[in-house]
């Protein structure tokens, strides 16, 4: 990867990480959830006990997801072309 890459990475780690924190508190981006800090290398959120960020590997694609520590369980798998929800 060349270095503008990285940075593009890095930076789609970290928004990807705050819209993750946000979603699983139920507030989005609102309630200064820009400026809330988030561990670069995922890990446990900080302004946030008991919650943890983990970037997910993807090809193409920057996936982050926030739980709960009390029991994280993330699974991979391969979308499809006709996934059973967009067939409606």
């Amino acid at each position: 990867m060349g270095r503008q890459e990285d940075e593009l990475v890095a930076f789609l780690r970290l928004w990807t990480s705050k819209e993750a924190v946000g979603k699983a508190l139920g507030l989005g981006l609102g309630e200064a959830g820009l400026r809330r800090e988030m561990p670069l290398g995922g890990g446990a959120v900080e302004s946030v006990p008991g919650l943890v960020v983990t970037h997910v590997p993807w090809p193409g694609a920057v996936l982050t997801v926030a739980a709960p520590t009390s029991r994280v369980e993330v699974s991979r798998r391969s979308p499809t072309l006709d996934p059973s929800c967009a067939r409606g």
